[in-house]
């Protein structure tokens, strides 16, 4: 039996990453958005608003995650996410670190999401890098809004 598993490592892998994905689809852990989650709840919840609009997201490994918190994938398209539960306006580190995100993963957007605004620093420096500064009830409409980018 684990000279099978061995030799089928990666169709048993792949099984199991889309059973896991399905039933996230099926049954979210977070439905909606609460005040009380924390950061790593925000990104699960981020992930799982991506996955409603059709989107293939997963949450990255928080040790090493190269400032990556969710990458998702649809069709041609990837982006990374780096996701700010803030109590302020989100400023220009994590735009700093959502544009070497995108570099790093290769993606064609870098995404900071966030409950809160972000700061005028932080729009200048993302509209130079590929770089969308959205609030979390704007990850259903993704698609649009990279639609728009791609126009412009």
């Amino acid at each position: 039996e684990q000279a099978s598993l061995a030799r089928n490592h990666t169709e048993v892998f792949e099984i199991i990453g889309q059973s896991v994905a399905a039933a996230q689809r099926r049954q979210p852990a977070f439905q909606t958005f609460s005040d009380d989650m924390t950061p790593a709840e925000f990104e699960t919840f981020c992930a799982e608003e991506l996955r409603r609009a059709g989107w293939d997201a997963r949450v990255t490994m928080q040790s090493r995650d190269q400032g990556v918190d969710v990458i998702a994938e649809k069709g041609e398209r990837r982006v990374v996410l780096q996701c700010k539960l803030y109590a302020r306006p989100v400023g220009n580190k994590s735009v700093q670190e959502a544009t070497a995100a995108r570099a790093h993963e290769r993606a064609d957007f870098g995404i900071v999401v966030s409950n809160n605004r972000y700061t005028d620093a932080a729009e200048q420096l993302a509209a130079t890098n590929h770089v969308l500064l959205l609030h979390y009830r704007d990850l259903r409409n993704l698609d649009d809004i990279l639609d728009r980018q791609c126009a412009a």
